[in-house]
């Protein structure tokens, strides 16, 4: 997922629940409550570029999370 923002979200963000593989690049959320990206059972996300505004926790995870840093 690319160039994507998403607001106002009640709970989290980007939500992917059981049993997913995906990469977040260039993303910005915006006045969501308890997370920007939540990484459900058996999930694994790369996240890069992610901005943030008035967001609770950058990340909350039951699954598996890979910050991506570029150079």
């Amino acid at each position: 997922m690319t160039n994507i923002t998403a607001k106002r979200a009640i709970d989290q963000a980007f939500r992917f629940r059981e049993n997913v593989d995906a990469t977040l690049t260039t993303v910005h959320a915006e006045d969501c409550g308890r997370a920007a990206i939540y990484s459900g059972t058996d999930s694994c996300i790369a996240y890069g570029g992610v901005t943030l505004d008035n967001v609770g926790a950058e990340v909350v995870t039951d699954g598996e999370i890979r910050e991506w840093k570029t150079s």
